[in-house]
C-alpha cells in the first residue's frame, strides 16, 4: 500500500528530476510537509483513495486561520499538483482536489498619471463645492470646524 508521505517523496523527486529550481523544490517540500502534519494528526488511518475535497476543505480552512488569502492559494496551487501527479501515476482514480477554489485575491489598480490627475481634480473640485456650501475657505479637519 501507498502512503501519502511515499508520494509526497515520490513527487519531489520527480519534481528534482524535472530539474526545477531548489527554491521550487523548497516550496513544495513546506507546503507538502504541512499537509502531512495535517493528514497525520487528524486522519492518520485514511488510504491515499480515501482522501476526498472534504478533508482538503477542512486543511484549506485551517490555513485560513494563519494564512493570507495568497498564502491558502499558493497551499491550494501545489495540493492540485500533487494530488494531479498522484491521478497522472495510477495511484488515484479521481483526484480530490479538483473541487477546491482559489480565493479570490483583490489588487489595487496600478496608479497612472491619468488616475492620478482625475483623483486630484475630483479632490479640489469638492473641496470647492464644500467651501461654497459652508462658506469656509478650507475644509475642517478631523471633522471639527474652526472658526
Amino acid at each position: 500500500m501507498t502512503t501519502l508521505k511515499g508520494m509526497v517523496s515520490a513527487f519531489l523527486s520527480t519534481r528534482r528530476l524535472k530539474n526545477l529550481s531548489p527554491n521550487t523544490i523548497t516550496f513544495y517540500s513546506q507546503h507538502l510537509n504541512k499537509f502531512l502534519e495535517f493528514m497525520e494528526l487528524h486522519y492518520p488511518d485514511v488510504s491515499l483513495e480515501q482522501i476526498d475535497h472534504n478533508i482538503l476543505r477542512e486543511y484549506v480552512s485551517g490555513l485560513k486561520e494563519n494564512h493570507s488569502a495568497g498564502g491558502v492559494n499558493h497551499h491550494i496551487k501545489v495540493l492540485k499538483i500533487l494530488f494531479k501527479f498522484m491521478v497522472e501515476e495510477g495511484v488515484i482514480s479521481e483526484n480530490p482536489s479538483a473541487l477546491l477554489h482559489e480565493s479570490k485575491i483583490y489588487a489595487p489598480l496600478p496608479l497612472t498619471n491619468n488616475s492620478i490627475q482625475l483623483h486630484t481634480t475630483k479632490v479640489h473640485t469638492f473641496r470647492a463645492s464644500y467651501s461654497r456650501q459652508h462658506n469656509q475657505s478650507q475644509l475642517p479637519v478631523s471633522g471639527h470646524r474652526h472658526s
